[in-house]
């Protein structure tokens, strides 16, 4: 899997999302995921994925990632301002 993306919440340091690809035969996968500050090891680990998409190529999820990866965010942000 490669890492598209990395973002943590500016209001919330201990919540974020990691945007991941991967390519299978002939389509490319993008898997947002929501990450959790361990505050024992001080990392970020994945909690949940929340979305996947299945894209016919690269270009696709070059053009799309950026979408995704808002509406995530925002998703994760608003949680986190719930908690």
């Amino acid at each position: 899997m490669n890492i598209e993306s990395t973002k943590i919440s500016t209001n919330h340091k201990e919540v974020g999302i990691k945007l991941l690809s991967e390519v299978q035969e002939i389509s490319y996968t993008l898997r947002i995921y929501q990450i959790m500050l361990n505050e024992t090891d001080c990392t970020y680990h994945i909690v949940q994925e929340l979305e996947a998409f299945n894209l016919e190529s690269r270009e696709e999820l070059d053009d799309l990632w950026i979408i995704y990866f808002i509406l995530a965010f925002r998703h994760v942000a608003a949680f986190a301002s719930s908690s």
